[in-house]
C-alpha cells in the first residue's frame, strides 16, 4: 500500500514548493537587475514581439496547464480519500434458504 502523506508532511510539501517559488522568482528579478533591464519593459516588448495567434496559443496552453493540474489535485485527493475512507460497518449475515 503506498505510503499517504500526514497533514504535516503535507504542509511542510507545500512550504517548500512555495519557497522553491520564491527562490526561482528572485533569481529571475536578480537577472534583470544584473542585465540593467527593467522587467516590466522587457515583458512588454517581448508581448509586442508575439503576434495575436502566438499570444492565444500562449494562453490557452496555459490555461490547458491548470485544468491538468486541477485535475491531478483532484485526483489524487480522490485516491487519499478512499485510501482514507473510514471501513464500512460489517454487513449483516443473511441466512440462505
Amino acid at each position: 500500500m503506498a505510503h499517504t502523506p500526514s497533514p504535516e508532511e503535507r504542509a511542510a510539501q507545500v512550504r517548500e514548493a512555495i519557497h522553491n517559488a520564491e527562490k526561482a522568482l528572485e533569481r529571475g528579478q536578480r537577472f534583470f537587475e544584473e542585465h540593467g533591464l527593467d522587467s516590466e519593459k522587457a515583458h512588454a516588448f517581448l508581448s509586442s514581439k508575439m503576434d495575436e495567434k502566438a499570444q492565444t496559443e500562449a494562453r490557452r496552453q496555459f490555461e490547458q496547464d491548470m485544468r491538468d493540474i486541477d485535475q491531478e489535485v483532484h485526483e489524487q485527493a480522490a485516491r487519499e480519500a478512499s485510501l482514507n475512507a473510514a471501513p464500512s460497518a460489517p454487513r449483516r449475515h443473511r441466512p440462505m434458504i
